[in-house]
């Protein structure tokens, strides 16, 4: 099924606002990726076998694998071009704290906000993963 492309009605201003009002943003309705995103997620999950999918994530779950988005919400980055959309795919429910250590031993020491999509916005809820934004610019807001 091909549906419209309907993206959020408001994006954060910057960082701050992005950190302060994440939960806001993930549960509203619309697109949280531009538009041709959107549509290269569409194409992806397409012409990809779901299984094959979830057997190849299964196997990144046992790395504990922190990897950048492929199919970014870049929408909700236009204004911090600083930030970047990372995945957590994890075995466990992991805490603010446990995200920002593994993120700060990958990475390195930056700001970041995590969150878990709220299951209406789930596309793989069989597969427990964070969403991580990650601002690249340390010590700036």
């Amino acid at each position: 099924m091909n549906t419209p492309y309907s993206p959020i009605l408001e994006i954060p201003n910057d960082w701050e606002d992005l950190k302060q009002n994440v939960d806001r943003y993930m549960i509203e309705e619309g697109h949280r990726r531009l538009e041709q995103e959107q549509r290269k997620y569409a194409d992806y999950n397409r012409g990809v076998n779901r299984q094959v999918s979830l057997d190849n994530i299964k196997r990144m779950i046992n790395k504990n694998n922190l990897m950048p988005n492929p199919f970014s919400y870049g929408l909700l980055l236009l204004n911090i071009p600083s930030v970047i959309h990372y995945l957590l795919w994890d075995n466990s429910e992991l805490t603010q704290a446990d995200i920002r250590d593994i993120v700060k031993e990958r990475l390195g020491d930056f700001d970041c906000v995590s969150f878990v999509n709220h299951p209406k916005n789930q596309t793989i809820p069989e597969l427990h993963h964070h969403h991580i934004f990650v601002n690249l610019n340390k010590g700036q807001n």
